[in-house]
C-alpha cells in the first residue's frame, strides 16, 4: 500500500478515441459500468475539449482519468483504479496529471463528485485540496444495497502556475513519479 501523497511506479500515456477498445481490453474491470464503457467514453473524447489518461503498471493498463474543459472550468468525469492495483498511488498519479493538463488548457477550477460511501476516493479528493461544496441525493442509481447513492461533489482552484504536459503521448517514468512528455 502506497503512503499518503506517494504517486505511483506508472507511465502515464494520453487515451485516444482509436485506443479505447484496446485499454478497455487491458482494463476489462473498468468497463463494466453501463455509464462509463467503451462505447461512451469514446464518444466522450470525441467533444470539445476533453480527454483521457491511461496508467500502465508493470506493461498493463491499471486506471484511467477521463476529464473536460470548458472555460475556464474543468470536470474529471471518470477516475478509476484496476481493483488490483488500488491504494498504490496510481490514482493519486492520474488525478495529479489531469489537473495539470486541464490548468494548462486553460481551467482555474476543477469540479469532480465521488459516491457518499466511497471513503477512499473521498479521502484521495481531500488529499489533493478538494472541498465539498454540493450533494446530489439519489444521484446514483442501483448502489450496492440497490437503493439509490449520493453523490458528493468537490472543488478545487486550480494555481496559475500547474501547467499541463506537453501535448505529446510519449510517457516515461522518473523516480517513481509519473512524467508526461
Amino acid at each position: 500500500m502506497a503512503a499518503p501523497g506517494h504517486l505511483a511506479a506508472c507511465e502515464l500515456q494520453e487515451l485516444r478515441t482509436a485506443d479505447v477498445p484496446a485499454a478497455a481490453g487491458q482494463c476489462r474491470e473498468l468497463f463494466v459500468d453501463a455509464t462509463w464503457n467503451a462505447a461512451a467514453v469514446g464518444r466522450m473524447l470525441g467533444g470539445p475539449g476533453c480527454f483521457a489518461l491511461l496508467a500502465r503498471a508493470a506493461g498493463q493498463g491499471a486506471g484511467l482519468v477521463l476529464a473536460r474543459v470548458a472555460a475556464d472550468e474543468c470536470e474529471i468525469l471518470w477516475l478509476a483504479v484496476v481493483p488490483t492495483r488500488r491504494r498504490n498511488g496510481i490514482g493519486r498519479a492520474l488525478l495529479r496529471a489531469a489537473l495539470r493538463r486541464a490548468a494548462g488548457l486553460g481551467a482555474r477550477t476543477a469540479y469532480l463528485e465521488a459516491a457518499a460511501a466511497n471513503r477512499a476516493a473521498i479521502a484521495l479528493y481531500g488529499g489533493e485540496g478538494f472541498q465539498r461544496c454540493g450533494r446530489r441525493v439519489a444521484y446514483y442509481q442501483g448502489a450496492r444495497d440497490g437503493a439509490p447513492g449520493d453523490a458528493l461533489v468537490y472543488k478545487r482552484a486550480l494555481e496559475p502556475g500547474e501547467e499541463g504536459p506537453p501535448q505529446s503521448s510519449e510517457s516515461r517514468r522518473t523516480n517513481g513519479q509519473t512524467k508526461i512528455s
